[in-house]
């Protein structure tokens, strides 16, 4: 808690930063070496400038990579470093990199002018991407009760108090996280999406491991201020305790649009069966969800996610309703340290009562996470990411209550 409590002092602090920041005109993102001089910059960071503009210059974005990674690290909150970085991230094709900071321009970016010549941008690195791509993350985490046991070591049913076997103990697993697309372009503004992926957290040691293979096919079609409107279908297995535990189909539709000059809403509908392993009952589950995303500033962002999922089941203790609320952002220090910050509020309600307690099961859930990873730090192209995890789910079921404290040490990379 004291960690979660640091670092919302750190994401207020940001607030003033980026304020104080843009107290004075920002040069626009097509400004060349000139504008470099009206900078109030130090006299290492105009020599880190001045040799990197001589590599652009050349035309030897490779050889200017280091240079503008380092001066975007110690002056993020200059926007002519930012979009010198994601022009030549760009032109060395690391794509998703380069959208990372032409969106995160954005909340430099003061007219509607800018904004367009923005989007423009975006759109072209978007049909110079390659077709193929991928992402993998592999973490160790250390938790206090990854098999989210109870914290009770009795109860009390019918008057009467129970020993419980199982408890809460520690343990340290291996999260794997992975996939590959293939995303052509079927014409203009139409973009096609096929992709599989797996996520895995393996402990043994008498806590079930639990893996998700997910396949999708997926079309997208774009519009101006960076509209997105997709349909696509996906295909999931799941496997816990070395066992098949379910299998699942789905539909879902999506709509982006950036609203304004730095905010980007979305929203999705989601219908999915669920068809549990052993002759258990299927779960259809109808969700929707509606997120935003407002960069305050090249430095300074914020993120928020509404979601509501109906589930509907033969099995009245799978059939309810379940309520996500999620807030947080983000902070990039000088220096190149990233600090964020989630909140996340759960409510899950189920219908059948509980025949030993004599209610129905009523989930409330707190997460909190904090992630910090380092925009110069990596290794073989991994950059190493560090989160803190708290979560707290108290039940009107005694057994389903628990606390678990996580902290994952990984690397993450994205080709």
């Amino acid at each position: 808690m004291r960690h979660l409590l640091a670092a919302m002092l750190v994401l207020l602090v940001g607030i003033t930063d980026p304020l104080r920041a843009t107290a004075e005109p920002a040069p626009s993102p097509g400004q060349g070496a000139e504008t470099g001089s009206d900078l109030s910059l130090d006299e290492a960071l105009r020599i880190l400038w001045a040799q990197a503009r001589t590599h652009i210059d050349r035309g030897e974005p490779r050889a200017a990579l280091p240079l503008l990674t380092a001066l975007v690290a110690r002056a993020p909150h200059v926007p002519l470093f930012r979009s010198a970085l994601a022009d030549a991230l760009a032109a060395t094709g690391q794509t998703d990199r380069a959208r990372y900071h032409y969106d995160l321009l954005r909340g430099a970016m003061r007219s509607d002018r800018d904004q367009a010549a923005l989007d423009r941008r975006i759109d072209a690195l978007e049909r110079r991407q390659k077709p193929w791509s991928g992402h993998l993350f592999v973490g160790v985490v250390p938790a206090s009760n990854p098999g989210r046991r109870t914290d009770l070591t009795t109860v009390t049913i019918a008057g009467l108090p129970f020993q419980l076997r199982d408890t809460a103990r520690s343990g340290v697993g291996v999260e794997l996280r992975g996939g590959l697309a293939w995303e052509p372009w079927l014409r203009d503004d139409l973009r096609g999406h096929l992709g599989v992926s797996v996520d895995a957290e393996l402990y043994g040691s008498g806590i079930a491991d639990d893996i998700t293979l997910r396949g999708d096919a997926r079309i997208t079609a774009f519009g101006d201020r960076a509209q997105q409107l997709s349909f696509g279908i996906f295909a999931k297995r799941r496997w816990r305790g070395g066992e098949k535990w379910s299998d699942s189909l789905g539909a879902e539709i999506g709509l982006s649009r950036r609203v304004g000059e730095s905010t980007l809403l979305s929203g999705r509908l989601i219908h999915e069966t669920e068809q549990l392993s052993r002759g258990r009952a299927a779960v259809h589950r109808n969700t929707a969800e509606l997120r935003a995303r407002h960069i305050v500033s090249p430095q300074f962002q914020l993120r928020g996610t509404l979601r509501g999922e109906w589930r509907d089941s033969s099995n009245p203790f799978l059939s309810g309703f379940r309520s996500t609320l999620r807030g947080g952002g983000a902070y990039t220090f000088e220096g190149g340290l990233r600090v964020g910050l989630d909140i996340t509020r759960e409510i899950n309600r189920f219908d059948g009562v509980n025949p030993l307690f004599g209610v129905r099961q009523r989930n409330n859930v707190w997460r909190g996470e904090v992630t910090l990873n380092h925009a110069e730090v990596s290794l073989m192209g991994f950059s190493p990411v560090v989160k803190l995890d708290l979560t707290r789910q108290r039940s009107t079921i005694p057994t389903s209550s628990f606390t678990n404290r996580a902290l994952s040490l990984g690397l993450t990379r994205q080709f």
